[in-house]
């Protein structure tokens, strides 16, 4: 997990996010029974003196978004993995087993410029993932990844700086991590205009 712990270091240092934690563990894989469940009982376990009452509860519901005054819950899983990020800041994480992303699919929601551009295309499907999650914290309306568009990749040591832009209102940076060339891990966050 030391790689996860540079990984959140680096994203507090180039994404401004004061407060971020990342947790990541096989007993939130979807493979797992009660994946859900074991997700938001570390979150009322970890967080309980940050939340209120009303809040745990609502955290418990398995089909509502974890949330509350004080943090905001991005939840991810595979059937290997699965984790919850929490910050102050609104956030997106996603969590994705690079074998399982084809170019095809990508292709499907995809600009040719954003393939061309990207470090490696399954980078693509985890970015556009998170900026959808974090988006769904302000924005009503549906959207689909194909709404999320992707540039200004930049490479920093081992993860991959991104920003992207659903319309001129709102517009996210983020950054992806190949771990251990098995799983891809991003983190989006809103900028603010």
């Amino acid at each position: 997990m030391h790689k996860i712990q540079n990984f959140i270091d680096f994203l507090k240092n180039e994404l401004n996010i004061n407060f971020l934690e990342i947790n990541i563990n096989s007993l939130f894989s979807a493979s797992e029974l009660n994946h859900r469940l074991n997700i938001r009982h570390e979150i009322v376990n970890k967080y309980h003196n940050q939340l209120t009452e009303q809040e745990i509860s609502c955290i418990k519901i398995l089909n509502l978004i974890p949330c509350s005054k004080k943090l905001c819950f991005s939840i991810s899983h595979t059937k290997k993995i699965g984790g919850f990020a929490v910050s102050h800041d609104a956030i997106g994480l996603d969590l994705e087993q690079s074998a399982r992303i084809s170019k095809k699919l990508i292709q499907r929601v995809c600009s040719d410029q954003e393939i061309q551009t990207a470090p490696d295309f399954k980078y693509l499907w985890v970015a556009k993932e998170s900026i959808l999650k974090v988006a769904s914290f302000s924005m009503t309306e549906n959207l689909l990844l194909s709404n999320v568009k992707l540039n200004g990749w930049v490479k920093k040591n081992d993860f991959h700086l991104f920003n992207g832009s659903i319309d001129e209102n709102n517009n996210f940076s983020g950054c992806v991590f190949n771990f251990d060339n098995t799983f891809l891990i991003s983190v989006s966050r809103k900028l603010i205009n």
